[in-house]
């Protein structure tokens, strides 16, 4: 593709043209004149189109980039001056000329009479830039990083990975199913009841419900007597001195399930001779067993250890996990420090992140595993030691590409005191946030800020209202930057698509302030650069803004009717809230005055496909919420209940979901609502 090819597919009129265009655009230095074309697509209001071309302006250098903001601030295009007085924002936050930044924009304001609001913000922006930059290396200014829990490196431990009698279990167990082939069993295969001969069955055991004692559990295992009596009756070679012999077969099974899996495994060994000492010592010289029933032999080892979990788990799995963490061959290690954008690699790649190879991932897995199962009964010095391996395990060293571990390992660490409150800040808002597949993740701000929180999340938050307070200020803080920001995406637009709620009608005619009279837009497809612009990020913002538990229609209406008569919303904007938030729909309808506008919401919202979120917005503003003994850990294969939204349209409707994403549309519900809703 020739530049010039490039530079007229920057303003073409396919989104997926531009984005490829901005993309090869990038890797080239602009040459004189170019920057002067690009400066011409900024009389179109298209966001994806405006923050590309900016970011390529901006990659210029300084006195380039001062230059193309000298020539959109002299445009009579408005469009192009607020262009201008973007590229100046950026400019002087981040330092590049900020004392020219900020003369040229107190010129810009004192040459003409009266300035847009838009203007305004970025003058003011541009004027009151420091030194000091809000970036998620700092949570968004709200963390300082030197109160972290400091790094602390693995120690190489002498620890037997695995053991002739863990290998003797398995086939042991292998041949005792196969000795019972024949006898019938009966079990319940996900609330149904079933019989099948037992070497047969393939799938659908029950798993032991780990949020259970055993002797509550009451959907055993088929035949437990059968294994329980294999489990006492085991001879001296089916057994170790230590008593974890069911421990390293749950992790022996585990690596060495598939073949494929335990070719891969081997694989990895081959390449160094480092990496094949990591294979030898974890294998401890033994060789993959074939089993013929490994589904069930897999099942009747995981109840076992649910029955009769052995003292000493928790430290042999600390012990094995922190033994594998020594053993990571320098090269590898070395890796983090430049590993490339991919983060997803398919079945037939090797992953450059030793993290994300199988040698390693085994250990941390089953202490995860077995950890969040024991989480009430973790000693101090277990946590704390739980949380030292996976804070190195995730930035083995300053500059690696960062891999956080699962929330529930730092609030467990919280709740014993041995991690800080910059530590879980790090967790919701710091840096270096993707994924195996490149997308950006904060789940535990969106945890945490649910408008509904979990049992776990309630009790955490609960046990430490300053968590509480300070979950508050990362939503605050989020809010102001982006009420603040410009056309282009700041450190706080990533986790503003990730924050679950926020509360007050207050907040929400600020966000319909910001959004003026260009008015709500949310983003189709997948295209990141649309998705971040300010309008779409304003309106996700107001989508999950509710009303406060104590907030009534009538004070709804008193401060939306201040709002929309000295100008500040539009009011426009009060009917299409009821279909972007609508949590807010009978709030609408009372302001509206228009009686059964919910009702009629609900119609299109069983009728339309992919409206999960809405929905359950829907059913939160009418008052429904999500069972509190209901969740998706139980083992007890009841019928799944009904979420609140679902509860709320079967009192409507007697179409199923399915039958109306099919096509079906309830034409007596839909004459009853048209009646009520038409003057």
């Amino acid at each position: 593709m020739t530049r010039d090819a490039m530079l007229q597919l920057a303003g073409d009129t396919s989104s997926y043209a531009r984005e490829a265009a901005y993309e090869a655009l990038g890797k080239v230095k602009l040459k004189p004149g170019e920057s002067e074309i690009l400066e011409g697509y900024l009389t179109r209001k298209t966001s994806d189109l405006r923050q590309g071309v900016l970011g390529l302006l901006l990659r210029q250098a300084d006195a380039q980039a001062m230059a193309s903001a000298e020539r959109l601030l002299e445009s009579k295009n408005v469009l192009q001056r607020l262009a201008g007085l973007e590229l100046l924002r950026q400019l002087a936050q981040a330092d590049r000329g900020r004392q020219a930044c900020q003369h040229r924009a107190g010129v810009y304001q004192n040459d003409r009479k009266r300035l847009s609001e838009e203007e305004q913000t970025q003058v003011d922006a541009i004027v009151g830039a420091t030194a000091e930059q809000v970036t998620l290396d700092n949570a968004l200014g709200l963390m300082d990083p030197a109160e972290r829990t400091p790094l602390v490196a693995p120690k190489a431990r002498k620890v037997q990975f695995v053991t002739k009698a863990a290998v003797e279990c398995l086939q042991s167990l292998d041949e005792l199913v196969h000795k019972h082939r024949e006898t019938p069993v009966r079990y319940n295969r996900w609330g149904e009841e079933v019989e099948e001969l037992l070497g047969n069955i393939e799938y659908g055991l029950p798993w032991p419900d780990w949020n259970q004692p055993p002797e509550t559990s009451t959907n055993g295992l088929p035949l437990l007597d059968l294994w329980r009596q294999w489990l006492a009756s085991r001879p001296k070679s089916q057994r170790d001195k230590d008593g974890l012999e069911l421990v390293r077969t749950q992790a022996w099974f585990d690596l060495t399930e598939t073949e494929w899996d335990w070719e891969r495994f081997l694989a990895w060994g081959k390449s160094s001779p480092e990496r094949k000492k990591v294979i030898s010592t974890l294998t401890c010289g033994f060789k993959r067993v074939k089993l013929k029933y490994k589904n069930i032999v897999e099942h009747v080892v995981a109840w076992l250890t649910y029955l009769n979990q052995p003292a000493g788990m928790i430290d042999f799995l600390l012990d094995a996990t922190e033994a594998s963490f020594a053993l990571v061959p320098k090269k590898d290690m070395q890796k983090l420090s430049d590993l490339p954008e991919q983060r997803g690699y398919y079945f037939d790649q090797e992953n450059p992140d030793w993290r994300n190879t199988e040698p390693f991932e085994l250990w941390p897995k089953h202490l995860q595993l077995g950890c969040r199962r024991n989480r009430k009964s973790l000693a101090s010095r277990q946590a704390a030691r739980w949380w030292s391996l996976a804070r190195w395990h995730d930035e083995p060293f300053v500059g690696a590409a960062r891999q956080r571990p699962d929330f529930s390992v730092l609030t467990t660490a919280y709740d014993h005191g041995a991690s800080t409150t910059a530590d879980l800040l790090d967790h919701l808002l710091g840096p270096d946030r993707r994924t195996r597949w490149d997308t950006q993740n904060f789940d535990s701000l969106e945890e945490l800020t649910k408008s509904k929180l979990d049992k776990d999340s309630e009790a955490f938050l609960a046990t430490h209202p300053e968590i509480g307070r300070l979950v508050e200020q990362c939503r605050s803080r989020i809010v102001e930057i982006e009420l603040a920001r410009g056309e282009t995406p700041t450190a706080a637009t990533a986790p503003a698509w990730h924050v679950g709620s926020l509360w007050g009608t207050d907040l929400l005619v600020r966000l319909l302030t910001a959004l003026g009279k260009q008015g709500f837009k949310v983003p189709l497809g997948w295209q990141k650069t649309g998705k971040e612009s300010k309008v779409c990020t304003l309106t996700q913002l107001a989508s999950v803004t509710h009303p406060k538990p104590d907030e009534t229609p009538e004070a709804f209406c008193r401060l939306i009717r201040e709002a929309v008569a000295d100008g500040r919303v539009d009011e426009r904007l009060i009917l299409q809230l009821a279909f972007v938030g609508p949590q807010w729909a009978r709030h609408v309808e009372s302001y509206l005055r228009w009686d059964d506008l919910t009702e009629a919401l609900y119609w299109f919202l069983a009728h339309m496909r992919y409206t999960s979120d809405a929905a359950e917005q829907a059913a939160a503003g009418a008052g429904l919420e999500q069972d509190s003994d209901a969740t998706m850990d139980s083992q007890d294969n009841e019928a799944e209940k009904p979420s609140p939204w679902q509860r709320l349209i079967a009192e409507r409707t007697p179409l199923a979901e399915c039958d109306r994403n099919a096509g079906a549309v309830d034409v007596g519900w839909f004459r009853r609502i048209y009646a009520q809703v038409t003057p």
